[in-house]
């Protein structure tokens, strides 16, 4: 397990503490090592890897030629340097820590600090819908002139009601679509989720996963090899349609490698509402996370922490919470930090939780950001902007919202769905 260190008190951070790093790559077993991580606008993440020669050591983390802190190094460890200027590069390097002969022990590494976000965003909002059984549940961007909205939706065509399940916008206007099986030549019903890669490569959850290939639906049942029902599919993440995670409702994790599907854990009678992961292009590690909860009970939420490497079988974890809260939303850019919502938007550093600084006495629904430094939040009649040194919150877009339900982030693009004024609704949000 990395050991974290801080260097100062951090505001905002998430940081979990549970990676194993121990087989490094042959070249750098006999070789201090120091990466970089990520970089928001006033702190930077470095990972210390020792390699067998140099475990056990003291070693002292230099900053434009300046030591900044000296610690010992007996595994991999994860240092965050922070109170930085933002827009500022940064040198690192680490010495020899208690000799006071600062032999080198590493190649110098090079950190950009980012600058901050602007707040300022202007949007649209588009009621549907003819009934009080309309749903719209999860959004995902392809880019601004192609967003797709997932669930049920209800139009009233010659006089008879039709059934649709996705949404579409192509920058000018909305069009109804239909996700059917073909195979079977019925309507797939409520899509509870959508990701997408590109305008021809689009995954949807309702009970089972189906896929959209630029030419036909493909729904995937026991027939197909997907296990065990696992109840509405809330979330879907993945790097690419051969690498695919899906998250029932029931607390279950499915993966698909392109040929077969996998139970990564049985589930229970939980509750899963999200789903976020990340590549680590150092390590190869992929690690996904999922919050969980059974009953709404602090004492029984966790986060489920799934980790895979190539050629490896992939580690289930499940991560504890504070008593007072239940999580339901997960984000992280590249593992550090990783940020929490549900009743609350927290952080978790040096085995301790901390308020993340927004304040709000709404529900958290969603997180999802660009990067450190451009980070949204949602929950029930709210919306959030973290710039990487403020939090701001929209009163007037968030009044109006009896509820979001879910939101998706690309560069400057945001979509939301949910409830505007007693109707089904999705706004498009620009930034100005």
């Amino acid at each position: 397990m990395p050991f974290i260190r801080t260097i100062v008190p951090i505001l905002f951070l998430f940081i979990l503490s549970s990676c194993n790093f121990s087989d490094e790559p042959s070249s750098t077993q006999d070789r201090l090592n120091m990466y970089l991580i990520d970089a928001s606008v006033k702190e930077v993440y470095l990972r210390v890897s020792p390699g067998n020669r140099f475990r056990d050591i003291y070693v002292t983390l230099q900053r434009n030629n300046l030591p900044v802190q000296t610690f010992r190094v007996n595994k991999d460890t994860v240092i965050c340097d922070t109170a930085l200027s933002g827009g500022t590069t940064y040198t690192y390097q680490l010495t020899e820590g208690k000799s006071g002969t600062l032999e080198k022990l590493s190649e110098k590494v090079m950190a950009t600090t980012l600058t901050p976000t602007s707040h300022n965003i202007s949007w649209q909002t588009f009621d549907f819908g003819i009934g009080n059984m309309d749903q719209a549940l999860d959004v995902s961007i392809i880019d601004e002139n192609n967003v797709w909205v997932s669930g049920d939706f209800t139009v009233r065509e010659a006089g008879e009601d039709k059934y649709y399940n996705l949404l579409k916008w192509d920058g000018s206007k909305w069009t109804y679509e239909v996700a059917e099986n073909e195979r079977e030549g019925y309507y797939y019903g409520v899509l509870y989720s959508i990701f997408s890669f590109s305008k021809s490569d689009i995954w949807v959850g309702n009970n089972t996963p189906g896929h959209w290939a630029g030419d036909k639906w493909n729904f995937y049942g026991v027939e197909t090899g997907y296990p065990k029902p696992t109840g509405r599919l809330r979330k879907i993440w993945g790097t690419n349609s051969s690498n695919m995670y899906f998250a029932g409702e029931d607390g279950s994790v499915v993966k698909y490698d392109g040929k077969s599907w996998r139970l990564l854990n049985a589930g229970s009678i939980g509750y899963t509402a999200d789903m976020c992961g990340y590549k680590d292009e150092l390590t190869g590690e992929e690690v996904v996370y999922c919050p969980y909860s059974i009953n709404y009970n602090p004492m029984l939420s966790k986060v489920i922490r799934i980790t895979s490497r190539p050629n490896s079988i992939e580690k289930v974890e499940l991560i504890g919470f504070p008593d007072e809260m239940v999580p339901l939303t997960v984000w992280t850019h590249k593992g550090y930090p990783v940020y929490a919502g549900g009743s609350g938007l927290f952080y978790y550093t040096q085995d301790r939780w901390k308020d993340a600084g927004l304040k709000t006495d709404k529900y958290i629904q969603l997180v999802r950001g660009n990067a450190l430094n451009d980070i949204f939040v949602t929950g029930w009649g709210l919306l959030a902007h973290y710039n990487g040194i403020e939090w701001k919150t929209y009163e007037e877009f968030s009044g109006s919202w009896d509820a979001i339900f879910s939101m998706d982030v690309k560069g400057n693009t945001i979509a939301v769905v949910g409830i505007h004024n007693g109707r089904v609704a999705v706004a498009i949000v620009k930034r100005n």
